[in-house]
C-alpha cells in the first residue's frame, strides 16, 4: 500500500551525535521527515536554504557556536517562526533567564532531558492535525 500522507518536514538541532541519532530515528519511525544540524548556526543555514519547508523545530538549548535561543531568535528576525519550537534542555526554565523566556513563547515547547518520546509524540502529533496551528492548549 502507498501512504499519500505529506511528510511533515522537522529541522533538528543537537550538538550531540548520539542523542541526535536516536531522536532522529525515532522521529523517522514515527513517519516524520528529519533534517539534522549539529548546532544552530548549521540549522540557520539550513531553514535559511529553504525557509518555506518546516513544519517543526527541534532544538538542544545548549550548544556551540549558536544556542537553541539565539536559533530562534534569528529565524523570527528574518520575519518568520515554526511552530511548534520544541526545545530540549537538561536545564530547568528557572535556571536559565534565557530558557525561562523561551517557555512563555507561544508555541515553544519545553522537554526537559531525559524525556519521554511519548511527551514528544504528542505535541508533534497535536499540531499535525489540520486546524492545531494555532492553538495554545499543550504548553
Amino acid at each position: 500500500m502507498i501512504n499519500l500522507t505529506p511528510i511533515r518536514e522537522i529541522l533538528f538541532a543537537e550538538d550531540d551525535d548520539g542523542f541526535r541519532s536516536v531522536v532522529r530515528n525515532a522521529l523517522i519511525l514515527r513517519g516524520y521527515g528529519i533534517t539534522a544540524a549539529k548546532n544552530g548556526k548549521e540549522a540557520l543555514s539550513l531553514f535559511e536554504a529553504n525557509p518555506n519547508c518546516w513544519f517543526a523545530l527541534i532544538t538542544d538549548f545548549n550548544m556551540p557556536f549558536m544556542n537553541g535561543a539565539e536559533l530562534i531568535q534569528a529565524i523570527q528576525a528574518k520575519g518568520r517562526s515554526i511552530k511548534p519550537t520544541i526545545v530540549i534542555s537538561a536545564l530547568q526554565a528557572e535556571d536559565s533567564p534565557e530558557l525561562a523566556q523561551l517557555a512563555t513563547s507561544h508555541g515553544v515547547y519545553l522537554l526537559h532531558k531525559p524525556f519521554d518520546f511519548g511527551e514528544l509524540f504528542a505535541v508533534l502529533d497535536y499540531w499535525s492535525r489540520p486546524g492545531n496551528g494555532e492553538v495554545d492548549g499543550l504548553r
